[in-house]
């Protein structure tokens, strides 16, 4: 708590180099450089902010630049709102580094990512992947982790064993899905639903019904 104090103290004596008003608690990563800056102004100024490791800033000056690797001929248009874009790379043109094809406004891009997420984040063109989205994020666009893809990073360290789960979970014909495990176990609590059990009127918990249709199958298979 002390800590988080004198970090306010220390930003209220910081002033924002965009609108000048006090309480700039991001500077700019550069060493050596002094200017400070309100989040919310850091794109009047196109400065930078990379969403991830230490999530640095940075300035107008010292911020990343992507490489002029390719111009957009006449009359190129963003994939995304279909405008035209500027005639070369900048704070607001952007390109895909893979296929030099697809080419956006920084704003569309932003907009973008914050309705997908790292799993489905790739060039709308040529679907490259792994460079694009390491480019991406290093200029300042913020790609959210979705809930789905936490618990996947957290169910890779679990052994199927130690969830005890019903043979039924991670097939194709499972009427379970990954969010709701999700809602299950991160919840800190397994709810069992219940299911009726067909023409007999009693409740019947949904990981035994899963397992006796799993049985069925299997019968119905021989």
């Amino acid at each position: 708590m002390e800590a988080i104090q004198r970090t306010i103290q220390l930003a209220d004596q910081k002033h924002c180099f965009v609108c000048g008003g006090r309480g700039a608690a991001i500077s700019c990563e550069e060493t050596g450089c002094e200017r400070s800056f309100h989040l919310p102004c850091a794109e009047d100024r196109e400065c930078v902010t990379q969403y991830f490791g230490q999530h640095r800033s940075f300035c107008w000056e010292h911020c990343p630049q992507q490489a002029a690797e390719a111009a957009p001929s006449k009359n190129t248009i963003c994939i995304i709102c279909l405008e035209p874009v500027g005639d070369s790379t900048s704070y607001c043109t952007m390109v895909c580094p893979v296929c030099k094809q697809a080419w956006f406004h920084r704003g569309c891009m932003r907009k973008h990512a914050l309705h997908t997420s790292t799993m489905r984040f790739f060039c709308p063109v040529c679907r490259g992947k792994a460079r694009f989205r390491s480019q991406m994020t290093t200029l300042g666009i913020q790609i959210p982790v979705s809930l789905v893809e936490k618990l996947g990073m957290s169910s890779r360290r679990m052994s199927r064993d130690a969830l005890d789960l019903p043979p039924a979970w991670g097939t194709g014909d499972s009427s379970h899905s990954l969010s709701s495990l999700a809602d299950d176990y991160l919840g800190g609590t397994m709810q069992h639903t219940s299911r009726r059990e067909k023409g007999t009127g009693t409740a019947m918990p949904a990981r035994a019904s899963t397992q006796e249709a799993g049985r069925g199958r299997r019968k119905r298979g021989e």
